[in-house]
């Protein structure tokens, strides 16, 4: 750690905390210090784990790469905490801070080009990322990375069963939600693909407070038809418990609600965010006329530069505002709702022509 100054904390998560350093060359560089839970246990899995596979993906234009890991003993946690630091590039953006940088289609095709182009190098080599959200997707000058390998695994190697409590749950799909243990890289595809809705709309579709919540605001948008079409999920454990009780629409909503979208990117979703024995592999999405077709995609170095700006900052600033609400009125604090499915009719309002 002597070679290094750290500057600012950047990001934090369950196992960790990302800061922006410089070097005594001053370069600036991230370093992710990730801890074990206790001394006893020596190295974190997961830091392992991403060691192991930003290794194995070296090269890959799109994958986020590793230029040095040590281990480290954290004198300022209590009772020296050891941790596991991996040193790589800075990128001044993640995908939520930089959602006001995709002014239309252009920008947002080349965003999901590099997203799928990362991909396609895990896939290729039979790795699933397993939690591909906006804050695990890195932006440079318009160049976007894919980072957060802690749950990367192997589905060739790494036999089935697999957990199911994995990825984000705003960013989970369907099958893993009601307790699929087999499963590939069509569960990474799902996740691209709410990344696709909220790079279109600035918004994520799916905030679910909790698993039973996540279901419902799925299936209100994607219709029953979908579990019609995918009676394997009605074996799943958790299928029954989980199955909304309520009444909701039989057919996909996403044409009425994304009535501003062109045919070429209503279809994408669609091949995204249907059943996963119908999902399309990166290769095939890569392909999709809605890449091909005019307009084609933007550049890296056309995407409108924006002040840096990281999930865990933008976290820090909202906070400190309803902090501040807090402070200087004795009105109730207001917090933001998830994003319902009556919203997205107003959502899609907002960017009329653009799409």
């Amino acid at each position: 750690m002597d070679k290094y100054t750290i500057i600012e904390q950047v990001g934090a998560g369950t196992f960790g905390a990302v800061y922006k350093a410089r070097t005594k060359r001053n370069e600036i560089v991230a370093l992710k210090k990730m801890y074990v839970q206790n001394n006893e246990e020596g190295i974190s899995y997961f830091a392992l784990q991403e060691i192991k596979y930003l290794t194995q993906l070296s090269g890959s234009k799109n994958i986020v790469a590793l230029l040095d890991s040590f281990i480290h003993t954290d004198t300022e946690k209590e009772g020296g905490k050891s941790c596991v630091v991996m040193v790589l590039p800075y990128y001044e953006l993640d995908l939520v801070g930089a959602r006001n940088a995709f002014d239309g289609v252009r920008e947002v095709k080349c965003a999901m080009q590099q997203l799928l182009e990362g991909l396609h190098a895990m896939h290729s080599r039979h790795l699933m990322h397993r939690d591909i959200k906006p804050a695990n997707l890195l932006m440079r000058n318009g160049e976007i990375v894919i980072a957060d390998m802690g749950m990367t695994t192997n589905w060739t190697v790494n036999h089935n069963p697999f957990p199911c409590q994995v990825v984000t749950l705003w960013y989970r799909p369907l099958e893993l939600l009601f307790g699929s243990d087999s499963y590939g890289g069509e569960a990474d595809v799902w996740s691209a693909g709410l990344c696709f809705v909220e790079l279109m709309t600035k918004s994520c579709p799916f905030q679910g407070q909790t698993e039973h919540h996540q279901v419902e605001l799925i299936l209100r948008v994607l219709g029953t038809n979908y579990i019609e079409e995918s009676p394997e999920l009605k074996k799943l454990p958790f299928f029954e418990k989980l199955l909304p009780k309520t009444n909701l629409p039989k057919t996909s909503q996403l044409k009425q609600i994304f009535s501003s979208w062109n045919a070429d990117a209503l279809d994408l979703l669609s091949k995204m965010l249907c059943p996963a024995h119908q999902r399309l592999s990166v290769m095939e999405l890569l392909a999709h006329p809605f890449f091909t077709k005019h307009p084609r995609a933007c550049l890296p170095s056309e995407i409108r530069k924006i002040p840096a700006m990281h999930e865990f900052q933008l976290r820090q600033i909202q906070r400190r505002k309803r902090e501040d609400d807090v402070h200087t009125s004795n009105k109730r604090q207001c917090v933001s709702r998830p994003v319902q499915v009556r919203d997205f009719p107003e959502i899609s309002r907002k960017f009329p022509g653009k799409f």
